[in-house]
């Protein structure tokens, strides 16, 4: 992926942050304004004698302004971007290029609503990728990112986490020290 490509990425994430937040805003304020308009009426059906057997069906309390607030991002999502995220949820430890080649679409999509649901905090993020072993003091990492975010967080470097995490890549594939380390993949 190139540093262009990556950008307008990172930009694309950004605006749809600023627009959930722009929704949020909009929501409470219009809760507060307005609270019987978020709230959610369910009809009353009748119940048939008959019918003896009854099942107690316990539904989580949602805040109704969630409720609003999915309800209008269920609306801007095509049925396209939809089918992604629901095979995301339904199989998470499948690759992006398996999900990709079953959807029609290119993996770098599958990892744009990937990362999405990551930070909604739909699909546990962190157990995709390979574990890194740092060698000098045996530390164990989830993946590459973990290793790259620890090393910038830590102080040892002050680049972005994405080239870092690039180096790091490069450093296990040429068998080369990278920020004064050695790196091997677990397993």
């Amino acid at each position: 992926m190139t540093d262009l490509q990556l950008s307008v990425l990172l930009s694309d994430v950004e605006n749809m942050r600023m627009r959930i937040g722009a929704l949020e805003r909009h929501l409470n304020v219009a809760e507060d304004v307005f609270p019987a308009a978020t709230e959610v009426e369910t009809p009353e059906q009748p119940v048939e004698e008959e019918a003896a057997v009854t099942e107690e069906v316990t539904t989580p309390e949602y805040d109704p302004a969630q409720v609003a607030l999915w309800k209008v991002a269920e609306h801007v999502l095509k049925d396209s971007q939809r089918a992604i995220i629901a095979a995301i949820i339904a199989s998470p430890s499948k690759s992006n290029e398996v999900l990709a080649s079953e959807l029609s679409v290119t993996p770098q999509t599958i990892a744009k609503w990937r990362r999405s649901c990551v930070e909604a905090g739909v699909v546990r993020g962190g157990s995709r990728g390979r574990g890194v072993l740092r060698v000098e003091d045996k530390r164990e990492f989830d993946n590459l990112q973990h290793a790259a975010e620890t090393l910038v967080e830590d102080g040892k470097t002050k680049a972005n986490v994405a080239s870092v995490r690039q180096n790091l890549y490069m450093a296990i594939k040429s068998g080369r020290r990278a920020y004064d380390y050695t790196w091997k993949y677990l397993g």
